[in-house]
């Protein structure tokens, strides 16, 4: 007579592995939510993003900002934006801080 001592961990391991996996996916909806609430409000912000991105005391020429623009994909369509958004986030480039001139 054998019996398989190993068989009672299996439900463990299996339910363990099932709550590791829900754990992850709700971890990766809530940044992707919040990526995407951070992408929406700085769209919703009256003006133009470069602004809301300089600041209201920035001085810079008209020149500056179509660079930052281009920089930032702002010349795109907004579902092209909001891809390259998602892109640069997932590898960490959230680029330079244009009122600290530091990276972010």
């Amino acid at each position: 007579m054998t019996t398989h001592a190993s068989t009672p961990w299996r439900g463990t391991l299996s339910r363990v592995f099932l709550f590791l996996a829900q754990s992850l996916g709700r971890f990766v909806l809530v940044i992707w939510g919040a990526a995407t609430a951070g992408f929406v409000a700085l769209r919703l912000i009256p003006g133009d993003p470069v602004d809301v991105m300089l600041g209201v005391q920035a001085r810079v020429s008209e020149s500056v900002r179509a660079q930052i623009r281009l920089e930032w994909g702002l010349d795109e369509p907004l579902i092209t934006q909001y891809f390259l958004y998602l892109g640069r986030l997932i590898h960490g480039d959230l680029g330079v801080s244009y009122q600290l001139r530091t990276p972010v």
